[in-house]
């Protein structure tokens, strides 16, 4: 770039406030508008190839983008600024090993949080995810349950949720990350979903009674960056032989029509009628949220707010 006297530092930082630029012997920015881009990135260089997280662009030789690659790292910085989930200092330093970007906020400065959406009508998902500590809006879109053979039964939930979340994308700020789930109850590999009515419902349980199933909550989180996430976890739960009356008490008072197979772990049933469980019991309420925790914290970002 050849940037080094100060009246020109002075210049970019007035054309680009968001970024303070301390060092511009950097052969990777070829291009002056390129100084935008990492105005936003924390990266490390590989061979020929910037990583950041979960992107990747390659460079030519002497460190120039190609056209294409310029214009992802543009569109990027620029929706990462937008959001303010950056800081105002930014440090570019370039070296015989490598080159290093690296961004924060300035001393006494607070990084905006980016918001978080949940697209999920369950109360119980939206009772966790407010529990974990992190101020959040519901947003749902309708979207068919339709699952092809072609999915293994244990991918199903994962499968639910990145299609739920696919179809929010195109409703989503630059500032925003979204959050879906969706959770089945698998035994001997049939998938018992939510019942259709209380006879399906006292069916299903009569299935499960006294025998042990998983319970497989799907999760996807992404955001209109291009970032997205996905995960499943298992839990495997065993029920005590259950009589009929029981099932069918527990079916008229509790009435577990949204709920994958036909019961709610929260509810009475899961005090009286589970005999174990293994795994977590946030998944089998639908929302495995020690995962979901740490991706939210370490892939984007989030910081738990105080009430």
């Amino acid at each position: 770039l050849g940037f080094r006297g100060m009246a020109t530092r002075r210049l970019i930082a007035s054309i680009w406030p968001a970024a303070l630029i301390t060092a511009l012997e950097t052969p990777i920015l070829r291009h002056s508008r390129d100084i935008r881009t990492f105005c936003t990135v924390r990266a490390r260089p590989s061979g020929n190839t910037l990583n950041y997280g979960r992107w990747r662009w390659k460079y030519g030789p002497g460190g120039s983008f190609p056209r294409h690659s310029r214009g992802r790292l543009l569109s990027f910085a620029r929706s990462r600024a937008k959001s303010g989930t950056i800081g105002k200092t930014i440090a570019l330093a370039g070296g015989v090993s490598g080159i290093s970007f690296s961004s924060g906020a300035g001393e006494g400065e607070h990084k905006k949080q980016r918001r978080l959406i949940l697209a999920s009508k369950s109360p119980r998902r939206r009772e966790l995810l407010g529990s974990l500590g992190f101020e959040f809006q519901v947003r749902t879109q309708d979207v068919d349950e339709i699952v092809s053979e072609e999915i293994p039964p244990k991918d199903v939930a994962e499968y639910l949720a990145i299609k739920k979340a696919n179809a929010s994308i195109p409703f989503l700020s630059p500032d925003e990350v979204l959050v879906s789930a969706d959770t089945v109850v698998l035994l001997d590999d049939e998938v018992l979903g939510k019942p259709a009515d209380r006879k399906d419902a006292i069916n299903t349980l009569l299935k499960l009674s006294g025998r042990s199933h998983l319970v497989i909550t799907g999760v996807c989180v992404l955001d209109s960056l291009g970032n997205k996430v996905s995960f499943s976890d298992v839990a495997t739960v065993t029920f005590r032989e259950l009589t009929q009356r029981e099932i069918e008490y527990y079916v008229d008072v509790y009435k577990p029509f949204d709920k994958a197979g036909s019961y709610g772990i929260q509810d009475w049933i899961g005090m009286v009628a589970i005999h174990r469980l293994e795994g977590s019991y946030y998944t089998v309420m639908g929302l495995p949220v020690s995962k979901l925790y740490s991706t939210l914290t370490k892939d984007f970002a989030f910081d738990i707010v105080a009430s």
